[in-house]
């Protein structure tokens, strides 16, 4: 049948587009209470919420996926960590969690359902194409709605105030294509790969999102790699081969006992 009148596909696009509004919308939140370095690490705890929440929906994760995990989570704390340690042991001093930190951890809580949601939807055989396409017209009603409130806290005569960038064909065409590339055509791929990878080693490898930033920005931007930037991607390379399951993990688990 088209896409529309399959079981389950307007309830489908629906969740996934809540799931993404929270992932993005409570980090942007949480942006405006807390520090952009609390929200960076609090934001990774993704990588361990996503098998946790896999858990208590009663799929078992394997060892090796825990440890995938655990080493991911080491890896994007090594890449994200401010160069310097006065500033990380002020972060660290200043304890305890503001309106911002939770705001962030719901994000992230949020992401984790995401990823858990798109494969099971995925595995009931839903088209991926139609799925996210219309995952983002109604992500784009849900954010319609945000700006209209922003619209009324502002008034209408100073919506620009908003945006000081708006007037910029530029600025549009980068959204554009930002929107088209990194964001529509990774939504596509990533539905057609949960449908044969599970929640939690989907997240691990996920999290080499920083690691591919640092390559990227090495070959056209002409930065050069940190020695951090190397033990941090070590770490989530190693993690995700240990989460695929491509190492015997259970064999070595066995032999360490």
């Amino acid at each position: 049948p088209p896409p529309g009148e399959q079981p389950g596909f307007w309830r489908a696009a629906a969740e996934l587009a809540v799931w993404n509004f929270g992932a993005q919308g409570m980090l942007n939140a949480g942006l405006l209470f807390t520090d952009a370095t609390r929200a960076s690490f609090l934001t990774q705890t993704s990588v361990v919420l996503t098998p946790v929440v896999s858990a208590l929906a009663g799929e078992r994760p394997t060892p090796a996926v825990w440890v995938g995990c655990a080493l991911a989570l080491v890896g994007v704390v090594v890449l994200s960590v401010s160069d310097s340690g006065a500033a990380m042991a002020s972060h660290a001093a200043a304890g305890g969690l503001n309106l911002g930190d939770l705001l962030c951890l719901g994000g992230s809580l949020s992401w984790s359902m995401y990823i858990f949601r798109v494969g099971r939807i995925a595995r009931r055989g839903l088209a991926a194409g139609p799925l996210q396409a219309w995952k983002n017209v109604f992500l784009t009603l849900l954010y319609g709605v945000w700006l209209l409130v922003d619209v009324a806290r502002v008034g209408p005569g100073q919506v620009y105030t908003l945006w000081a960038g708006w007037s910029n064909a530029v600025a549009w065409l980068l959204l554009a294509a930002s929107a088209v590339f990194p964001g529509t055509l990774a939504d596509y791929l990533q539905n057609r790969g949960q449908k044969s990878v599970n929640a939690s080693e989907a997240n691990v490898i996920l999290s080499a999102e920083p690691l591919w930033a640092a390559l990227l920005s090495s070959i056209f931007l002409s930065e050069v790699l940190s020695i951090k930037a190397w033990i941090g991607g070590c770490f989530i390379i190693a993690a995700a081969v240990i989460s695929s399951g491509i190492l015997p993990f259970h064999k070595l688990t066995k032999l360490a006992e």
